[in-house]
């Protein structure tokens, strides 16, 4: 479960969870954490939005590689086969995700979480954009540099433009 607290000063945190939504429930693939509902209001009539999302009983790739009290690396198991697993699934969910214009902008092993077979399943998609917005923040940034910056990757054009 997903919660967001939302009080009135905050227009962008409403702007956020509106696109994380719009992204959300956009999306239908095995290797994506299913949207189950949306509800305004928290288990106590709260006012903190909540997204329900499809359990995954494994927690997440960094509990798996990471035990929380010793920091140790968990090996248990881990074989070819189910590393094969997990990044062909990974790299499937991105490629589906660019294939329909999203760009995931946060894929972390925190983001990444495990089923009850160890198959990978992409969340955390608070900071997602649709690829035609960041095409317009490069072109916008672009059109106010000089000519020598014609070969400047996308990411150095961004980060430009944010800073």
């Amino acid at each position: 479960i997903l919660m967001h607290d939302i009080n009135e000063s905050s227009i962008d945190k409403l702007e956020n969870l509106s696109r994380e939504l719009d992204v959300i429930l956009k999306l239908n693939y095995p290797s994506i954490l299913s949207f189950i509902k949306f509800n305004p209001t928290d288990f106590s009539n709260n006012q903190r939005q909540l997204i329900l999302m499809e359990f995954a009983s494994n927690g997440t790739l960094n509990d798996f590689f990471y035990n929380t009290k010793s920091k140790v690396l968990k090996m248990i198991g881990w074989d070819r086969l189910k590393q094969f697993i997990v990044i062909y699934g990974i790299a499937s969910a991105m490629s589906y995700l660019h294939s329909h214009g999203i760009i995931h902008c946060n894929l972390t092993p925190n983001s990444i979480y495990l089923d009850s077979d160890y198959y990978p399943k992409i969340s955390g998609f608070d900071f997602s954009q649709k690829l035609t917005d960041i095409q317009s923040k490069i072109h916008n940034r672009f059109t106010k540099l000089d000519r020598n910056a014609t070969y400047l990757a996308p990411e150095v054009l961004l980060h430009q433009e944010f800073s």
